[in-house]
């Protein structure tokens, strides 16, 4: 683990980001698919041009109107699919961080 506090901000985003990426599609079939997809897809543009508020972010994390990241992990009833939004959970969680640190938040 040393490895990973070795790397940029930047880096650290990206590696778990692709870690998503790679594992996403087996939620394919899920409820809250279409949510996970644009989440990363938000999250990859902060990593590119730094223009997404960490709020704004978040917002695919948790929301009032229940159509966010973590309702849908909560509500997965298939483990393997569970883990799969638990995965794109922490890696939205810590791009959110970095964009508040970014901001200064």
């Amino acid at each position: 683990m040393r490895q990973f506090d070795n790397l940029s901000v930047d880096a650290k985003v990206v590696y778990l980001l692709s870690l998503s990426e790679l594992i996403i599609d087996n939620i394919s079939q899920s409820e809250g698919f279409e949510v996970a997809v644009e989440s990363l897809e938000k999250a990859w543009e902060w990593v590119k041009f730094k223009n997404i508020e960490a709020y704004n972010l978040f917002l695919y994390l948790e929301n009032m109107d229940e159509k966010d990241i973590l309702t849908y992990m909560q509500f997965e009833d298939d483990s393997a699919r569970e883990r799969v939004w638990i995965c794109i959970g922490n890696a939205l969680a810590y791009t959110i961080w970095e964009a508040y640190q970014y901001e200064k938040e």
